[in-house]
């Protein structure tokens, strides 16, 4: 996260010879940049946190959602429990039109079965084949309503298909320049992307009404669904759930909101939702005859 004087403990390198090593630093903690931490870094408290490897496995490692795909579909059979997720969505969805709609990663299809009331038809693509058989139960029910496992950045639909392209918790995981090629071939010339993904940053002092609004909605919601969150407690505690985000950590918001921002541009993120660590980005893409395409860069 910083560069430091010495290799085990942060030491401010000001002006450094030229001989003298500058090591990078890692600070341990998701806050790693609070008042705290900075205050333990001034005073020379801060330890390095260890350096972590990652080599390429000789068999193929499952890092899908297959493991806990029965309880990932049990726990959100109904995705408007991600009441502000689904509010600011269905929101954004152009209204009185025919829309044909793209979800991607699309999980066990609950999303496309909710958006159906303004939906002429809906496509969902996801990687995970235990999702999608839950999925294809979705779409026994809703022949409006197709699913798809993709492997890598290309969608199984004809140029200028899909009227609006939905990324809702899934744009993390994506290989975000080619999957963005593919999905610009897809979209009408008039049609719209929206992302809504969770981003990692420390909340700010000006956040914090903010955060107390999102708390009390929180509390309010595990009062009203009692069932669900005793549900999502047993996914995100299953070793499956773990192993999964071992290879699909959560991305920071400066790198999503500058990405998207910096491929529509005249386009603002918002922010819909405010944890301690973390919270809900949203972007509307508007029309997406004004992409411009890039290379990716990271600020």
């Amino acid at each position: 996260t910083t560069f430091s004087a010495q290799p085990d403990r942060y030491r401010f390198p000001g002006k450094q010879k030229p001989h003298r090593p500058l090591y990078a630093f890692g600070s341990p903690g998701r806050k790693s940049h609070g008042w705290g931490a900075t205050f333990k870094k001034v005073i020379g408290k801060m330890a390095a946190e260890p350096w972590k490897e990652f080599s390429p496995s000789a068999e193929p490692v499952d890092t899908s959602y297959n493991e806990v795909a029965k309880l990932y579909a049990a726990t959100f059979a109904d995705i408007t429990v991600r009441r502000d997720e689904f509010a600011w969505l269905r929101g954004h969805l152009p209204q009185d039109a025919v829309l044909r709609v793209l979800d991607v990663g699309c999980g066990n299809g609950s999303l496309l079965k909710a958006l159906l009331p303004q939906l002429d038809s809906g496509v969902g693509v996801d990687v995970s084949e235990g999702l999608l058989l839950q999925a294809k139960k979705v779409a026994e029910e809703n022949p409006q309503l197709s699913f798809y496992r993709i492997e890598g950045p290309t969608l199984p639909l004809p140029d200028h298909s899909v009227d609006v392209a939905i990324s809702l918790l899934s744009f993390r995981y994506l290989d975000w320049d080619p999957m963005l090629v593919e999905l610009m071939r897809v979209l009408k010339p008039n049609g719209k992307l929206l992302v809504v993904d969770m981003v990692t940053a420390p909340v700010t002092l000006s956040e914090y009404p903010q955060l107390l609004r999102s708390k009390l909605r929180h509390y309010q919601d595990r009062k009203r669904r009692p069932e669900f969150y005793s549900k999502l407690r047993q996914l995100v505690t299953h070793p499956g759930w773990a192993h999964m985000l071992k290879f699909n950590p959560i991305r920071s918001l400066r790198e999503m909101q500058t990405y998207l921002e910096s491929r529509f541009p005249g386009r603002k993120a918002e922010i819909i939702n405010v944890g301690l660590h973390s919270r809900i980005l949203a972007f509307d893409s508007g029309p997406v005859s004004n992409y411009q395409p890039g290379s990716t860069q990271y600020p």
